[in-house]
């Protein structure tokens, strides 16, 4: 089984991360891939000897890192089965290219909350089901 994880945060209490534990604990084959999404922030230039570079605002680059080590460390029992995955663009598309790209089996996605106004809120999510034909979970 191939997995979509996609998060905007990761912590141990988060269902969207158990979910993708039990996942992972039940079928020994399944791999999860954890997808964070920059929501098509400006990039930032900066010119080099080899040319002009392009990377991501610091803010991003920090959150992008956070997310990176809290993978590592709430999936540090599955070994090789579970990767960290960052993409710049609109959410939802980018998440439905990745889903299909992956030929993912289950996409989870941390459903909306009164608090939500980050990557996974209301209308990313509804926008995702509208457009993804894959089996999609949504974590509230």
């Amino acid at each position: 089984m191939n997995i979509l994880l996609a998060a905007d945060k990761i912590h141990a209490g988060s269902k969207s991360v158990k979910l993708a534990k039990k996942c992972l604990e039940m079928d020994c084959t399944c791999q999860l891939t954890v997808l964070y999404v920059s929501n098509d922030t400006p990039p930032v230039y900066y010119r080099t000897d080899i040319g002009r570079q392009v990377t991501l605002p610091r803010h991003e680059l920090i959150v992008k890192q956070q997310l990176a080590d809290a993978v590592s460390r709430e999936f540090r029992p599955w070994p090789g089965r579970v990767r960290f995955r960052h993409e710049t663009g609109h959410p939802a598309r980018t998440i439905c290219r990745i889903a299909n790209e992956l030929d993912a089996d289950l996409l989870i996605l941390g459903g909306p909350n009164r608090r939500s106004s980050g990557l996974l809120g209301g209308s990313v999510v509804e926008a995702v089901l509208n457009s993804v034909q894959r089996p999609v979970l949504i974590a509230k």
